[in-house]
């Protein structure tokens, strides 16, 4: 049985592209486990789209483009504390 540090640096696992470093928007870079133990089918190849969002990354879009809230009451509503964003502190 392999522990986490063995894992990452183990040669079949590396080969076969379990884990990917990515980027992540806070600057950091990160590794994201994301295969499988067998494929689906021959032509399918997986890949890690993009890293996690930051917390709020996404709230202006959720609000105005999929609720529909206007904008400047989603100013208003920013002002009021009524969202969590993502802070490097």
């Amino acid at each position: 049985v392999l522990n986490t540090q063995d894992l990452l640096l183990d040669d079949h696992v590396k080969d076969r592209n379990f884990i990917e470093t990515l980027e992540h928007p806070d600057g950091e870079t990160h590794k994201y486990y994301f295969g499988s133990t067998w494929r689906e089918n021959n032509s399918t190849t997986k890949t890690v789209r993009s890293a996690a969002p930051l917390l709020g990354e996404h709230n202006e879009y959720v609000c105005t483009d999929l609720l529909g809230i206007p904008t400047d009451k989603l100013d208003s509503m920013e002002e009021l504390g009524l969202f969590a964003t993502f802070s490097d502190n």
